[in-house]
């Protein structure tokens, strides 16, 4: 499975680690904006997401509207104290 992860640089990190020294998934792109998510989207999207909906730099919801309709699969995360709200918000509730 290839999967992306929107998240700030040092969490991104921390999630591509862990999948990594899981074996059986590969990490196709870390992204930490808007404007670098637009980048890896164009081309296609993995089989899924990892999209932190606390990120300041990218607007979550319309993030996971986007990659949804491309086709992917997106785990929202909220590692701070997100808006529950918001959380439903971006998973289209």
């Amino acid at each position: 499975m290839r999967i992306g992860i929107v998240d700030e640089p040092r969490h991104a990190e921390l999630l591509q680690l862990a999948i990594q020294l899981g074996g059986e998934h590969q990490v196709a792109w870390l992204v930490d904006s808007e404007a670098a998510l637009a980048g890896r989207t164009g081309g296609g999207v993995p089989d899924l997401v990892l999209l932190n909906v606390d990120l300041p730099s990218v607007d979550g919801q319309a993030a996971t509207r986007r990659l949804v309709s491309a086709g992917t699969a997106v785990l929202v995360m909220a590692p701070g104290q997100a808006d529950p709200a918001q959380l439903a918000a971006a998973q289209g509730r």
